[in-house]
């Protein structure tokens, strides 16, 4: 009998972004001042990959904090390495840089020279061993013409950005 824990995988996702999601959403304090519960709760030891070397790297690029860290997060949550950017021409010089990275993760909206459409865009072209996923509050679908892509409409249930990473990252 062959072994495949490719549903296990994904029922300790979904349980990976639920729990991140909440602790994303909840206050850092409740009203007196003290740490909120779920602050302090801790990582499920079972939810990480148990060998790190085999963990695929994700550059996340949204110029706006908030979205940028809760995503970074939940990917971390999950198992993935996450390199971050706030713009294309920070994410740019990542993907030129040494680092291996399996998959971008970009916001359309961004200052600078180069949306993440562009950037989207270039990666496809220059990297198509990349995998891109372009999440937006937008109305962007119809300018994502490459089927390989993924556009996601903010929000967006964080299981299709993971379902999508783990087939496209394998």
């Amino acid at each position: 009998m062959q072994n495949d824990d490719s549903g296990s995988r994904a029922v300790r996702r979904a349980a990976a972004a639920r729990t991140a999601g909440a602790c994303l959403r909840r206050p850092k304090y409740d009203t007196l001042g003290a740490p909120h519960q779920d602050y302090l709760r801790p990582v499920k030891k079972d939810l990480l990959p148990a060998a790190r070397e085999s963990a695929k790297h994700i550059l996340v690029v949204d110029d706006t904090v908030d979205s940028r860290l809760s995503l970074s997060s939940l990917l971390r949550v999950v198992g993935y390495i996450v390199y971050e950017a706030s713009d294309a021409a920070q994410a740019l010089r990542l993907l030129e840089s040494s680092l291996p990275i399996d998959a971008l993760v970009t916001d359309v909206e961004m200052p600078g020279a180069l949306n993440g459409l562009a950037l989207a865009q270039y990666v496809r072209a220059a990297h198509p061993d990349i995998a891109v996923a372009i999440a937006s509050g937008g109305d962007y679908a119809s300018q994502v013409t490459d089927p390989a892509v993924l556009f996601l409409r903010k929000p967006y249930k964080s299981e299709r950005l993971l379902d999508y990473l783990e087939r496209a990252c394998s």
